[in-house]
């Protein structure tokens, strides 16, 4: 599993797209995706890096198909942890926790590889 983590761009995928995916999603739709309702869906289409990627979001719930190879990438959110994680061969792998001021990234390891701040 953690060979895979290697070569699947989990953290910035993550990061894109809690900065970019969800922040458009919310400014087009007017609304936000991680408050949608059981049932909801929203879907857009990217293209990045020679890549055409189909982005599905639910709530509590992201997956990136890159609809050129089949590949895709699921983010799952837990609200009552706080926490993203990877659905990946192994299963769940946990790799952003929020707290109140702060994002910690973790590594394929489990301890924290970037922490990011509020500068409220």
């Amino acid at each position: 599993m953690t060979n895979v983590l290697l070569y699947v761009p989990v953290y910035e995928v993550a990061v894109v797209a809690d900065l970019v995916a969800f922040n458009l999603v919310e400014f087009w739709t007017g609304s936000n995706p991680m408050a949608m309702a059981p049932g909801e869906e929203v879907i857009k289409y990217a293209h990045e890096n020679g890549s055409d990627l189909e982005i599905t979001i639910r709530q509590n719930e992201v997956i990136v198909k890159n609809i050129n190879t089949g590949e895709d990438l699921e983010l799952s959110y837990k609200p009552f942890e706080k926490a993203w994680y990877y659905r990946g061969d192994e299963g769940m792998v946990k790799i952003a926790t929020l707290s109140q001021d702060k994002l910690a990234l973790h590594g394929p390891d489990g301890k924290d590889k970037i922490v990011l701040k509020s500068a409220l």
